[in-house]
């Protein structure tokens, strides 16, 4: 049955309880995410065959060495050449490398280390936000800190991967580069989307300030 239109509809009241849930299951995740990435790579270093399969380009050496790995064809649509890009069955010497090079999909390990920071940020910061009018503005900065956290990891993942790419090729004197890593476009794009919903709560509190004077007067 639809409210009389002589009796104002009230809003729904403020539930703490309710947006205090949700820090709690970013927090979990980002850990159970962690926690996971840690796992596989330690049970593989100590458990396992120690060996990562790392999809690789011959450098120069090992191509002028054996040259037919890549060659080019002819034919009637054009030439073809067949790439120099394969896997290689890499045996890690240390801990360490299996930091730098294991991977779960696209998941490395600082991927594993800002997610799980990313959610313990959220849990601080979400279940202490205020109730009230305040609390647009503070749930506004959360999201603007989020956003900027994204874009900012999408420069540091770039600084990761050539960091990685470089000592792998210095470890195998050359002879291999990695293939070119994922630098997740999807951190700037979700960032950006963050930083332009900050913006729309502050603007939404703005407009719902103008209104209320406008109502007192």
């Amino acid at each position: 049955m639809p409210p009389s239109p002589h009796y104002p509809v009230t809003s729904p009241a403020f539930n703490a309880l309710s947006i205090r849930r949700a820090p709690v299951a970013l927090l979990l995740m980002g850990l159970l995410q962690l926690g996971l990435w840690l796992y596989y790579c330690l049970h593989d270093f100590y458990g396992g065959a120690r060996l990562l399969v790392l999809p690789v380009h011959a450098g120069l050496k090992f191509g002028m060495a054996h040259p037919q790995i890549a060659q080019m064809l002819t034919s009637p649509a054009g030439y073809f050449s067949t790439s120099s890009r394969g896997d290689l069955l890499y045996h890690p010497v240390s801990l360490c490398d299996y930091f730098l090079f294991f991977t779960i999909g696209d998941l490395t390990i600082l991927d594993a280390l800002f997610l799980a920071g990313l959610g313990y940020f959220l849990y601080c910061t979400l279940r202490r936000l205020p109730a009230g009018p305040e609390f647009t503005l503070a749930a506004s900065r959360v999201v603007e800190f989020s956003g900027l956290a994204l874009i900012s990891m999408f420069v540091l993942k770039m600084i990761f991967n050539v960091f990685v790419i470089e000592v792998f090729k210095s470890k195998t004197q050359g002879l291999f580069q990695l293939a070119i890593l994922s630098s997740s476009t999807l951190y700037v794009v979700a960032g950006l989307l963050l930083t332009l919903c900050a913006n729309l709560l502050r603007r939404g509190q703005q407009l719902q300030q103008e209104a209320d004077l406008r109502s007192g007067l």
